[in-house]
């Protein structure tokens, strides 16, 4: 996968990183997503540039991660969950940040809120997600959470002038809803993150929230596993594409 689909100069870093007995900084993701990220922003980091992430599904300010390296480097962004339990966590460990309890869906509503525990990454508000996830347990309490479009919410909480640099975007099956509820002409990330649910990279192209971010300009270029068919698949403003890459 990654000799037939990322820049010589991505995978020329990843077999140095991952060499042996290579030291290499502590990694907080899933699946070391936050490596690659190292790679991409390393202009930005080594002038000491501020960034700004926006991270949607963010869980946990620290346990899997794909911000937390970032943070540690003097950025700071918006983080938003539905579990009000994790925006406490975020509130007392991510101080720069703004973090908000608040759900993100096409439409502005009230929706059920699956909850299996307060360190559970798989609370959900998408109950086919659910019912198709062998490793959910039963569901500890549903409460209902209030959902806003991302668009509505970058508008009121997001800076202003704000860059965005990085997108995050993980929340257990969803994704696509939230994905569309953006204006992608007026917050567009420099480099977005999904989860998606591809075997290949031929099935990530053929994804639907590929298909769709495709007609915002937005380009597939390196997935992560997280277990089984479940990747994190980065994406990049293509308009940006030569700034990371060369």
């Amino acid at each position: 996968m990654i000799k037939n689909f990322i820049p010589n100069s991505i995978k020329n870093f990843l077999i140095k990183s991952f060499s042996k007995n290579k030291t290499f900084f502590t990694s907080y993701s899933q699946a070391r997503e936050d490596v690659m990220l190292k790679f991409l922003f390393r202009k930005y980091l080594y002038k000491k540039y501020k960034g700004f992430y926006i991270d949607i599904g963010a869980f946990d300010p620290t346990k899997g991660s794909n911000t937390r390296y970032l943070y540690n480097c003097g950025w700071s962004g918006l983080n938003i969950d539905a579990n009000p339990t994790s925006i406490e966590k975020f509130n007392l460990y991510r101080k720069r940040d703004i973090n908000l309890h608040i759900g993100i869906s096409e439409r502005p509503s009230e929706k059920p809120f699956f909850y299996f525990g307060k360190n559970d990454g798989i609370n959900s508000f998408s109950e086919s997600f659910i019912k198709n996830n062998k490793s959910v347990k039963n569901v500890e309490k549903i409460f209902q959470v209030q959902t806003e479009t991302l668009s509505s919410v970058l508008d009121l909480h997001l800076p202003n002038k704000q860059t965005i640099d990085l997108m995050d975007i993980d929340v257990e099956g969803l994704d696509f809803e939230v994905v569309k509820s953006n204006n992608w002409k007026k917050y567009r990330p420099k480099i977005l993150m999904v989860e998606l649910e591809a075997k290949h990279f031929k099935d990530i192209l053929s994804h639907e929230i590929s298909q769709y971010l495709s007609k915002q300009n937005f380009e597939p270029f390196y997935r992560t596993i997280i277990i089984g068919d479940i990747s994190t698949v980065f994406f990049i403003d293509l308009e940006l594409k030569e700034n990371f890459f060369y």
